[in-house]
């Protein structure tokens, strides 16, 4: 098991952000394999929690799973029939606990109503309580429009938006010498390769060698680990659209380097 790496600094942002008498609302978003997930876990390790991965399932489902999850916190099972029956259970509870949302923008494919409901509970009762709302989602656009279009029931309502990026390239060679014997040169081939992606240095340190070169064609041609990568990135970003981009850039490697081309 690899150990928690070189994310000290934004654990201490949330901790700050906890140790606050008020509520918060925290807004956790980032590319994908940056380590979003790892970072909410880690952060809510020894805390009354709620975590609820929301899965593209029926709405019924994700409320049985909040039941279980508030078993554990008041003591007996609730019955959730919707969610007004989750936020009203949420808010009667004194004590601070932290509720994660990961993959929240999945919300407009379970319930598009679910953002007003958010909306209108923690307008009527954030300032009662000192609970920590942490959402968490690799759709970058979606997140923003979610928190940042004018027109959307979310806007305004977020604490902080906390943007969390890739390791630099000297957190990336230490995390990288922590599985390899891998000189700087070749480190640095390995950093414009995959860039400071915490999933995809993890893989080149198990899988790969010191060697960079080697270490590609074993991630994107031997093994094809990483060979749909970027087309689940544009296809997660763009959705429907991708297809166009995916022209963009086909163009651009057979050497078009001007639109008319």
């Amino acid at each position: 098991m690899v150990r928690f790496f070189n994310r000290e600094h934004d654990l201490s942002i949330l901790e700050g952000i906890y140790a606050s008498q008020s509520s918060s609302l925290i807004v956790l978003y980032g590319r994908r394999r940056v380590g979003k997930t790892e970072l909410s876990k880690e952060f809510i390790k020894n805390k009354k929690e709620i975590y609820l991965f929301v899965e593209t399932k029926p709405e019924k489902l994700l409320l049985e799973d909040l039941e279980i999850s508030l078993e554990k916190i008041i003591g007996i099972k609730p019955r959730l029939d919707d969610w007004d029956d989750f936020f009203n259970q949420i808010f009667k509870i004194p004590e601070k606990i932290v509720i994660v949302f990961d993959e929240f923008q999945n919300f407009t494919k379970v319930n598009p109503d679910f953002f007003s409901k958010f909306q209108k509970y923690w307008d009527a009762h954030h300032r009662e309580t000192k609970h920590m709302f942490i959402v968490v989602g690799s759709y970058v656009g979606m997140m923003k429009k979610i928190f940042q279009g004018s027109k959307e029931p979310m806007f305004g309502r977020a604490t902080m938006l906390f943007n969390l990026k890739p390791f630099t390239f000297t957190d990336s060679f230490r995390f990288l010498n922590g599985f390899l014997d891998i000189s700087v040169e070749e480190a640095i081939k390995t950093y414009f390769i995959l860039g400071g992606v915490p999933k995809y240095l993890l893989l080149a340190g198990e899988f790969g060698t010191p060697d960079a070169m080697k270490t590609f064609n074993k991630l994107f041609t031997d093994t094809r680990m990483l060979m749909e990568e970027g087309k689940n990135i544009l296809v997660l970003e763009f959705g429907s659209e991708h297809k166009g981009y995916f022209s963009i850039l086909e163009a651009i490697s057979l050497g078009r380097a001007i639109p008319s081309e």
